[in-house]
């Protein structure tokens, strides 16, 4: 319709696209600071909710409410910054859009009256009617800037959880072998995620089948990355892991995990009946199977005493019963699948002496057939056992019985002595056995 007009109408145009572009990752940078504002403040609630017990012992309500209001600040902050960014380019494109209606016609008037071409009013304001519709999606997407960010952030944190990728589990082309609860460590080494050291480093250990074998050290000497490896739950390690001659890798983790027993110190029970969390594991188990899996985990006698017995409802948490009572229904629950290998990962720290005496007396029964590993701080618990590895920082330190260990690794004997110096059991003391150190 006329060059010199549309190329006015481009030109204003070409500013509003600029202006959108580049105010995008401006909204973006915002957003993201609005995004971390309400993580944190929510962050913060939830873990105020599980530690209401905690706050209320410490006297922590004034602190956690101060926490909060200024956690509450922050997103407001955040939120108000965003607003603010956000209606920026619609203040700037609002008065070029206006100027591209009235700029045209001003502009098809001056032509008009200025030079010998003949501008007909319909075609001068038809003109400007189509300028407008041309620019003003840039007025749209300028007030859709940030719904948009909104989308993308919510897309992208919605992604960095669907686009993990899924665990291995090699269910169509792992091995199935028939457990007897041989275990063997050969050259086995493992890195947590982000770690400096290593939390193995070059561990090498041989289980033979149906032994009773305790694992000890000090905290952070990698007791518990052993069994965490041995569930397969790590699978980035090197070395061998092997259950009867058959390469963990090689293995389908799901029919793994069905063979293994593991009772840890914190364990979770779901909300449901006592019967229900025995069972979980093992819908098909007859009642008197589950009677006798909390029997030999020292669970009956409290669970009769319940209103209701194997019947009483456990609350979200399981928070009507005591840390002990649910550590032994949880040790129940490991011995109804009948597993050729289990795992005790400090299972009687939470007990009380009565209840860990039951279950180390119930220790010979628990074992026959199958392959323990039992880690504890508590070297009482491990003095039975038919081999003991000390671990000190990822390595293996020594291995041997209990009296072996006694006689010639310093670790072993300073930690038995610190836990029984009250007790006049007759051993030789500290001073006397300390000779020159023989351990492997």
């Amino acid at each position: 319709m006329n060059a010199i007009l549309s190329l006015w109408v481009l030109g204003i145009a070409c500013v509003m696209f600029l202006v959108v572009l580049l105010y995008m990752p401006t909204i973006g940078r915002y957003h993201g600071k609005v995004v971390e504002a309400e993580t944190r403040k929510n962050s913060f609630l939830i873990e105020t909710v599980h530690g209401m017990r905690t706050v209320k012992s410490l006297a922590l309500e004034g602190s956690k409410r101060r926490g909060w209001d200024a956690r509450g600040a922050t997103a407001v902050r955040a939120n108000r910054n965003l607003a603010l960014v956000a209606n920026q380019p619609q203040t700037i494109l609002q008065p070029l859009e206006k100027l591209t209606y009235s700029g045209t016609l001003l502009l098809g008037c001056y032509m008009a009256l200025s030079t010998d071409q003949a501008a007909l009013a319909g075609s001068l304001v038809a003109f400007t009617m189509l300028a407008s519709r041309a620019t003003q999606p840039f007025v749209q997407i300028a007030g859709m800037l940030q719904q948009v960010q909104e989308v993308r952030g919510a897309v992208a944190q919605v992604a960095s959880i669907v686009n993990i990728p899924p665990e291995e589990l090699r269910s169509d082309h792992g091995l199935r072998p028939r457990f007897q609860g041989h275990i063997s460590f050969e050259d086995v080494s493992f890195r947590y995620p982000g770690a400096q050291n290593k939390a193995l480093d070059r561990v090498t250990v041989d289980i033979p089948r149906g032994s009773v074998v305790g694992v000890m050290g000090r905290s952070g000497s990698g007791k518990t990355t052993v069994t965490r490896l041995l569930q397969g739950l790590h699978q980035d390690y090197d070395g061998l892991i092997k259950i009867d001659g058959v390469d963990l890798r090689q293995m389908d983790i799901s029919h793994l995990r069905s063979n293994l027993g593991v009772v840890l110190q914190d364990n979770f029970l779901f909300s449901g009946t006592v019967r229900e969390n025995i069972a979980s594991a093992r819908a098909d188990a007859s009642f008197e199977e589950v009677i006798e899996a909390a029997r030999m985990a020292g669970a009956e006698e409290f669970i009769e005493r319940l209103p209701r017995g194997y019947d009483t409802y456990l609350a979200e948490g399981s928070t009507n019963i005591s840390g002990g009572q649910r550590q032994r229904i949880a040790i129940a629950r490991a011995l109804l699948i009948n597993p050729p290998i289990l795992i005790l990962d400090e299972a009687t720290s939470a007990l009380d002496p009565d209840s860990e005496a039951i279950i180390n007396a119930n220790l010979t029964r628990i074992s026959e057939g199958r392959t323990m590993v039992i880690i504890s701080h508590r070297l009482t618990s491990l003095v039975d056992c038919d081999i003991i590895v000390v671990m000190e920082r990822g390595r293996v330190y020594d291995v041997g019985t209990h009296e072996e260990l006694l006689q010639r690794c310093d670790i072993y004997r300073h930690l038995w002595f610190q836990q029984n110096r009250h007790q006049n059991s007759g051993v030789p003391n500290e001073r006397a056995l300390s000779g020159p150190d023989t351990r492997d």
